[in-house]
């Protein structure tokens, strides 16, 4: 059979958390933020718990992210409902592109070797009343046994 697989999936609960920019000191050094190196270390442990020990994926893979985004408190009940049936999108930060390097940054070595392998991506963020990211990972086969 040639194609793709069937996905590896994962949730991470919670509020999504974009990859930070990493810091400098004055004299020179850099470092990753400690909220970034905490978002990735419990990334890294939903995807290890998907993995039940099987080895990182080989191949090609693609990656479709669904960022569920918490409804503010203060919304009206109406303007909850327009969310909840996607009339209303979340067009706040994080942005989709830094929610995507922290997944994937976080899968390397877990799900796959490297994240060289992610050919294809896709993002979405909607309103959900409980907030979390859904992370659906599949590699290409061209396994013709």
């Amino acid at each position: 059979m040639s194609g793709w697989q069937l996905p590896i999936s994962f949730t991470i609960p919670g509020e999504a958390q974009g990859k930070g920019r990493a810091r400098s000191t004055a004299n020179g050094r850099h470092y990753t933020p400690a909220k970034t190196r905490n978002n990735e270390a419990f990334i890294k442990l939903c995807a290890m718990q998907a993995m039940h020990d099987d080895p990182p994926l080989t191949g090609a893979c693609r990656v479709k992210i669904l960022v569920m985004v918490g409804i503010p408190k203060s919304t009206s009940k109406k303007k909850e409902q327009q969310m909840l049936n996607g009339f209303i999108f979340p067009t706040k930060k994080p942005d989709c592109d830094n929610i995507l390097k922290s997944v994937l940054d976080a899968c390397n070595g877990i799900v796959y070797v490297d994240d060289v392998q992610v050919i294809k991506v896709e993002v979405h963020k909607a309103y959900s009343s409980q907030p979390m990211t859904e992370v659906y990972i599949q590699e290409w086969s061209d396994d013709l046994s």
